[in-house]
């Protein structure tokens, strides 16, 4: 099934902050090769295909980059939400030994963990999990990018990331063969899974399935679920679509309030 919406319009100052993160960013982990010192291989070390990559292999995180990095998200972030001011200045402030953990639980998605060192700080949560999100993004990507030579992609066909587990908020649809590649929120990965079965909830019953096209963006469409109101972006290169605009967050992210308007959402639970 196949709808057409409406687009909308952003903000300006909500693109100035999308572009703002992508600008610090990329500035400080130009600052080192992070890709050659994020993994070093073992010798003898090859990819089951059972487990995502990092149950075997963890990313070495340069901590003076990434702790400067989220520095800098935060002052973003209270630019962007002023009220946000006093928990940026609690997270600022943690210990090296709290921040570490916190990266540790964000890179490895340990959710409890990462619950309870919020709660004992007692700050926001939507402020510690979105500047640490963005700032152990480019660390995972460049882990990414070293492993991905040695894993098969094609095979895997799994809901969640062979490389860091995570799961997938958008897939592109190639313009060969019109295969579907989800591709991780985290580390960018992009793997084949099913054209027509729910990333989130696996549901294959295409009666229960649509695609949202938007009637003004040929190519960028959305894929949702009627059974558990889940969905993704898509970026589908037979229709035009590019898929470099994945990496810019602003480019796409009227996809995500279009979606959130008629009642879909990410991180579905339970499933």
């Amino acid at each position: 099934m196949s709808d057409s919406l409406s687009p909308v319009s952003l903000p300006k100052e909500f693109i100035q902050f999308y572009n703002g993160i992508g600008d610090i960013q990329g500035k400080l982990t130009s600052l080192l090769p992070i890709q050659h010192k994020i993994c070093s291989l073992p010798g003898k070390w090859s990819w089951k295909g059972e487990n995502p990559v990092i149950s075997d292999l963890k990313p070495s995180i340069d901590k003076s980059v990434a702790r400067e990095l989220f520095g800098q998200l935060l002052k973003l972030l209270v630019e962007f939400k002023p009220e946000w001011e006093e928990d940026a200045g609690v997270f600022e402030n943690t210990g090296e030994e709290v921040f570490g953990e916190l990266i540790t639980c964000t890179i490895e998605g340990n959710t409890p963990g990462f619950n309870e060192i919020i709660k004992r700080l007692g700050a926001n949560h939507e402020v510690a999990g979105f500047a640490l999100f963005q700032t152990v993004k480019p660390f995972l990507t460049a882990f990414a990018k070293s492993v991905i030579p040695h894993i098969d992609l094609e095979n895997w066909m799994q809901r969640f990331c062979p490389v860091c587990g995570s799961r997938a908020e958008s897939a592109i649809v190639g313009s060969s063969e019109g295969k579907r590649y989800l591709r991780c929120r985290n580390c960018e990965t992009e793997w084949l899974y099913k054209l027509l079965s729910c990333p989130w909830c696996n549901n294959d019953d295409h009666r229960s399935l649509a695609f949202l096209t938007i009637e003004e963006t040929p190519g960028y469409e959305l894929h949702v679920c009627e059974r558990c109101r889940g969905y993704i972006k898509v970026v589908d290169e037979k229709k035009g679509g590019n898929r470099d605009l994945l990496n810019d967050e602003a480019a796409t992210v009227y996809l995500d309030l279009v979606a959130q308007q008629q009642g879909y959402v990410t991180d579905v639970v339970n499933t």
